[in-house]
């Protein structure tokens, strides 16, 4: 706090606002959605900059009425979601998990096939920071990369192809892992249920990353289980924390990382250097950046 102040010496900053302060914020930094109530006492407010890198819950009808600026850190948890991605492609491809169960039981099992991922199709679900560095880095491995994006107007040289989520289906049928890093946006909860999950090939493996809900965790147990595919890593789940109970911790071939994967050392100076660059903008009157108005198609 002490730094900040010194970097913008006409602004006020606080982490423990009294009531009485309440009429005079006009900006909030914050990990966590405003409610309706709080949103209605802060009457002066006028920017909410999120630490997430989508901000889409953010935009609740009073923020949404009053005309609030939302911007979000697009990009910041990239990098540590792409290595994670990048890590668990490999390890799948490699049979790092049944490795070190062998290991476990003190078995030797030179029978073992492993796999290299050249030449190996990734379906992706979701291009946009995240999906970007997850292709990138997949890419320069000689995978060939299929996207699915609701923007179609752009399409990376280090991705083969962009289509819809009408392209799903095929999508499934072809990708050796398929790699889920969509936003929470409408229409996606369940989208990964027992049919998709049939539809893949028995040899590929899913990857989920970053938002709860969209692949059905019993169908997930049951396919891995009954070897409808090879394998899977997830960070997040329908439930999170994963129930004790949950079929999933007794799956084969699942690396379950306890919503971690996007963790990165210098992710509080990341938040702040986007925070205060947006700060130096909006003290301007200068556009802002990773602006959120819910009108943007790209993901």
């Amino acid at each position: 706090m002490p730094a900040l102040e010194r970097e913008f010496p006409g602004v006020a900053f606080s982490t423990d606002l009294a009531e009485e302060d309440y009429p005079s914020v006009d900006v909030v930094f914050t990990r966590n959605r405003l409610s309706d109530e709080l949103t209605a006492r802060l009457t002066a407010l006028k920017w909410i900059q999120t630490t997430y890198g989508g901000g889409l819950s953010f935009l609740t009808p009073p923020v949404v009425e009053r005309g609030i600026t939302v911007t979000c850190s697009r990009g910041v948890q990239a990098g540590p979601l792409s290595e994670f991605t990048e890590a668990c492609v490999l390890a799948m491809a490699k049979k790092l998990p049944l490795l070190l169960s062998r290991a476990g039981e003190a078995r030797w099992d030179g029978e073992i096939a492993l796999d290299t991922i050249s030449g190996k199709v990734a379906g992706l679900l979701g291009l946009g920071a995240v999906g970007s560095a997850v292709a990138k880095r997949l890419h320069q491995h000689g995978m060939t990369v299929r996207a699915i994006r609701r923007n179609l107007r752009d399409k990376p040289d280090y991705v083969e192809s962009v289509a819809g989520l009408e392209a799903l289906p095929d999508i499934l049928r072809h990708a050796d892992f398929l790699i889920i890093g969509l936003p929470p946006i409408e229409g996606i909860q369940g989208l990964i249920g027992e049919s998709e999950l049939r539809a893949m090939k028995t040899t590929s493996c899913l990857i989920n990353l970053v938002t709860r809900g969209i692949v059905e965790d019993a169908a997930l147990a049951r396919a891995l289980k009954e070897g409808w595919i090879a394998g899977a890593a997830c960070n997040v789940f329908q439930t999170n924390p994963l129930p004790r109970g949950s079929e999933l911790w007794e799956a084969p071939n699942l690396i379950i990382s306890p919503g971690i994967a996007q963790t990165d050392p210098l992710r509080w100076q990341k938040l702040r250097k986007v925070f205060t660059a947006n700060l130096e903008r909006y003290l301007k009157g200068a556009p802002m950046e990773n602006i959120v108005d819910g009108k943007d198609g790209a993901y």
